[in-house]
């Protein structure tokens, strides 16, 4: 757009009026202006980040320090056989209290909140202070509570971890191995407790059957002395052994299948009451393998009956077959009763678990009842078999195997009792610690390096942050690109901020600092931009006032005088004139003189010490400056000062707020919109570009001036004058013959490689 509104201007055709709301949008903001936000609000990013890390070390360091410890513990792999494969049912259902525990039960036992209290209690009080909140820290599952102690299993282990955090290093030692050892002792007491219940409901069976024992015996001495019926046949006595036998064979499966049954039970009063996470849904079908397990356990008890009527129950061939009829019950728990066709669900591991142990139980008890039925049809066909023995012969026999029956019973329970006692004294708990809790001198709370990485990282991001609210809220231009996308025009030149020790016009004599080099660049951007249509007069404005624009406009005529050309400036600032306290000349007669006709133009020119550089002060200040300005004599004049010098420059007051320089602009052949860096306002920008768009003054592009000499890469500049600069020097040399003087350029000199010197 600004080039085409340049070819247009130098072809002679009026700018159009570009509003500020048919500006193009606006291109994505590029990396290096960011950095130049970014350079500018540096002491806010730096504040505000020092401010926010300052505030997070503080936090930190007010913070208690939180020591952790860990204790391990491993869970039992065996389960406690003291009572396996008992004929009691007592027995069978104390057996469960003692076997060991799977490893996600064992974790929701030991986060039981009264265990974890009673352990905390059992620490002394000084430690509770010291240690924690509150000595009378209650254990409540909420987050305050559970980040103190953490249970939690190690994966594909039966190892269990008890995590304490506390404000002293040996409390928290302290009470993670006060958690292991407050279990510890709570499931030593319960199995050992389990263990004498059994043993005393024992030794109550083993009173009554000592009683029925000395019962049956002396019913059989009394019935042999009767009848004097001392010495029975062979096959009689075994007879008897048989139904003894059998008899007890039955009442022990009976007894194993009421154990087994309660067993059931109570597996599935505790699965209906366990709580699921997650519905299960399953179609399950008969497994086939029980069937043939059950007719392959029948064939061995046919086998086994056979052979006790030629041997003893103590026999080596019957041994061998009630080996082979326990292998297989063991391996009839281990089949499945049903099998699973379809999983439309999940369950939770415990009840998985119980799901298990039902099943297995289920089938324990089919296999009992199974045989309960085999020894009994045995058993009824033993006795159809004594039935036809004689009366007296059929009494002994009963005789005879109440007394077995009884006396088999007594020694099971004698046997049975002294293995409580045993066991009794040599209880385990189901657990064994692995790892004690030690104290650590590293605290884990609160992390000082990751809080200050943390903190650092948050007050740089908000300073960020911040600052980018306020440079969105900025209404000042900082930079020549904001100025170049709000007004679509090109970059003339760029002047940078002269400091305060520094002359703001140049010298007489100065040929090579930075300042006349900048204003060079601009003579010739001019120059370079009318090379098909003579220029004659250029008017320089700027948005508002204090801007620069009365310097550069002078150090601009001083450049092209420079360069051999007839310069006039003029200042055309009827309001506040200030050229004249830059060149050093009275303001009395100029321009508004010349202009009403009361004083000669070659008396109102002023010459100044700079060659080929004339200068026109405003003059007499009139009350009415648009009129004076709109006026016939002051185009004609300004017109024929035009013809008179190869170039003239006004010096326009601001533009935002006076309609002065809309006048002129209808008189000059270009304009120069200066912009002040860090003091031009973007609403005034805005303004003054549509007064001189509406007017289709010919601006030729804009004018940057107080840039900073490190602002982006501007910065080329600065080091080009101050490095590359000082090594050539330029002085006049005046030779007598001709009285000329000649510019010579000197330079330092330098040796180089070889011996060789140049300039």
């Amino acid at each position: 757009m600004a080039i085409q509104e340049q070819q247009n201007w130098q072809n002679g055709v009026p700018s159009p009026a570009i509003l500020p709301t048919e500006q193009p949008e606006q291109d994505a903001i590029e990396f290096g202006e960011l950095l130049m936000a970014l350079r500018r609000r540096r002491w806010l990013i730096l504040m505000g980040t020092l401010l926010i890390f300052a505030l997070g070390m503080v936090m930190t360091f007010l913070q208690h320090r939180k020591y952790e410890s860990t204790c391990s513990i491993l869970i039992a792999a065996t389960n406690n056989k003291t009572t396996e494969n008992s004929n009691l049912p007592l027995l069978a259902d104390l057996q469960a209290l003692t076997q060991g525990r799977s490893v996600d039960t064992m974790v929701e036992i030991l986060s039981n909140p009264d265990l974890l209290q009673e352990a905390f209690n059992s620490l002394p009080r000084e430690g509770r202070i010291k240690g924690f909140v509150h000595p009378d820290f209650i254990y409540d599952g909420s987050d305050a509570t559970s980040k103190t102690v953490s249970v939690s299993s190690k994966k594909n282990t039966d190892v269990v971890t008890i995590t304490v955090r506390s404000r002293d290093k040996q409390i928290s030692a302290d009470y993670a191995n006060g958690i292991a050892k407050t279990y510890l002792t709570k499931d030593l007491e319960q199995n050992r407790q389990a263990t004498s219940l059994a043993r005393t409901f024992v030794e109550s069976q083993l009173a009554q059957a000592r009683t029925k024992f000395e019962d049956a015996s002396n019913a059989l001495a009394a019935f042999m002395e009767r009848t004097g019926f001392v010495s029975p046949d062979e096959q009689l006595t075994q007879l008897a052994s048989n139904l003894a036998d059998l008899q007890a064979e039955i009442d022990r499966t009976g007894a194993d299948t009421s154990a087994g049954q309660q067993s059931v039970a109570a597996l599935k009063k505790e699965f209906a009451l366990t709580p699921a996470t997650v519905v299960t849904e399953t179609d399950v079908s008969n497994n086939p393998r029980i069937s043939a397990e059950l007719a392959t356990l029948d064939a061995l008890n046919d086998q086994r009956d056979s052979l006790l009527q030629e041997y003893t129950a103590h026999s080596p061939e019957v041994k061998a077959i009630d080996a082979r009829i326990s292998a297989e019950q063991d391996h009839l728990k281990q089949l499945q009763a049903t099998v699973i066709d379809r999983t439309v669900h999940s369950r939770a591991p415990m009840q998985d678990e119980l799901a298990k142990n039902y099943s297995s139980s289920r089938v324990d008890v089919v296999a009992k009842q199974a045989r309960v039925q085999a020894l009994k049809a045995k058993y009824d066909m033993r006795m159809h078999e004594l039935k036809q023995l004689p009366e007296q012969q059929k009494q002994l026999a009963l005789l005879m195997m109440d007394a077995d029956i009884e006396k088999n019973t007594l020694a099971m329970l004698a046997e049975q009792h002294q293995t409580l006692m045993i066991s009794e004294q040599s209880t385990l708990p189901n657990i064994r610690v692995v790892t004690i809790a030690r104290a650590s001198n590293i605290p884990v709370s609160p992390k000082v390096m990751l809080n200050a990485l943390l903190f650092l990282l948050l007050g740089i991001l908000c300073s960020i942050g911040a600052a980018a609210v306020v440079e969105r809220l900025d209404e000042y231009i900082h930079d020549q690109e904001t100025a170049e996308r709000m007004t679509g025009l090109t970059v003339m030149g760029a002047i940078h901020q002269i400091k305060e020790e520094e002359p703001k016009i140049i010298e007489v004599n100065d040929q090579r600092s930075m300042l006349v080099e900048r204003f060079r660049v601009l003579r010739n951007n001019i120059s370079f931009s009318s090379l098909d249509r003579k220029m004659r007069m250029i008017a320089v404005t700027s948005c508002g006032p204090g801007e620069g624009k009365s310097t550069c406009s002078t150090n601009l005529g001083i450049v092209m005088a420079m360069d051999g050309k007839r310069v006039l400036v003029i200042d055309c600032d009827l309001h506040r004139p200030s050229l004249h306290n830059l060149l050093k000349t009275p303001r009395g007669i100029g321009f508004t003189n010349v202009v009403m006709g009361s004083c000669a133009l070659a008396d109102a020119v002023v010459t100044t010490e700079y060659e080929n550089l004339s200068f026109l002060p405003a003059g007499i200040l009139p009350p009415n400056p648009s009129e004076v300005l709109n006026a016939q004599p002051t185009r004609q004049l300004l017109h024929e000062l035009a013809g008179m010098y190869d170039m003239v420059i006004l010096d326009c007051p601001p533009c935002a707020k006076l309609s002065d320089v809309q006048i002129i602009s209808t008189i000059v052949d270009g304009m120069l919109l200066l912009i002040g860096i860090n003091q031009t306002l973007k609403g005034e920008l805005a303004h003054s570009y549509r007064a001189l768009a509406q007017v289709s003054a010919p601006i030729m592009g804009i004018l940057i001036n107080r840039m900073s000499l490190h602002q982006h890469h501007y910065g080329y500049y600065y080091y080009y004058y101050s490095k590359y600069g000082k090594n050539y020097d330029y002085h006049y040399d005046y030779h007598e013959d001709d009285g000329d003087p000649k510019k010579t350029k000197k330079g330092h000199s330098s040796t180089t490689k070889g011996g060789k010197k140049g300039s």
